[in-house]
């Protein structure tokens, strides 16, 4: 592949200098013009190959890092991808315990009513709204208050909630939290590309 890669940046080279003429033989006068077509099509050709490999490390880097997981809330359940968040040191602040956040759209269908309605209203932030679907729902889902920092957001508040249970798919096992971790609701994507919808806390890992 790389020595094709090579020739044909060298044959592009040649013919684009040669204004496009696709009827010019393809030979060069001596070996001077040969050399210098050749270290201009090797140096494209690196630059692409370098362009190429680190996709595809990026990748396969990232894929390493996506792990399937399933959270249990009463009788309802919901499954996504989630990314093992090296970078994420978000704790609940008065339990300390670990927090994965999860988009919204995932857990709209196991959320209760009235915590649905606060996203639907775009009242999640309002103190106020938050305080009175507490009082709502009272001992049947205790919410948690979580503030974090992020960049371009020095200070935010996220709507958390402990789940029955959470489910994390690894390669050789199934691990399986009930009560050392706390979900935290996020309205927005976190991936522009749809590859995961969850960001889990690497100390839940060990």
């Amino acid at each position: 592949m790389i020595s094709f890669m090579f020739a044909g940046a060298t044959i592009g080279i040649f013919y684009i200098i040669n204004n496009n003429s696709y009827s010019i033989r393809f030979s060069f006068e001596n070996t001077k013009e040969l050399i210098s077509f050749l270290i201009f099509g090797i140096g494209i050709a690196i630059i692409l190959v370098i362009y190429i490999l680190r996709f595809y490390q990026k990748k396969m880097n990232k894929e390493n890092y996506l792990t399937p997981i399933a959270i249990r809330l009463k009788d309802k359940e919901v499954n996504l991808v989630a990314l093992i968040d090296t970078g994420n040191s978000l704790k609940e602040p008065i339990s300390q315990k670990p927090v994965i956040i999860v988009e919204y759209s995932v857990l709209e269908t196991i959320l209760p009513e009235s915590i649905r309605n606060m996203y639907i209203e775009d009242v999640e932030l309002d103190l106020n709204a938050i305080g009175k679907t507490m009082e709502e729902i009272g001992d049947d889902m205790r919410l948690r208050l979580i503030p974090f920092k992020s960049i371009g957001n020095e200070s935010g508040i996220l709507i958390g909630f402990k789940p029955d249970i959470i489910k994390i798919y690894l390669e050789d096992e199934i691990k399986k939290l009930s009560d050392e971790t706390i979900v935290a609701i996020y309205n927005n994507k976190l991936a522009t590309d749809g590859d995961y919808s969850g960001l889990l806390h690497p100390e839940i890992l060990g």
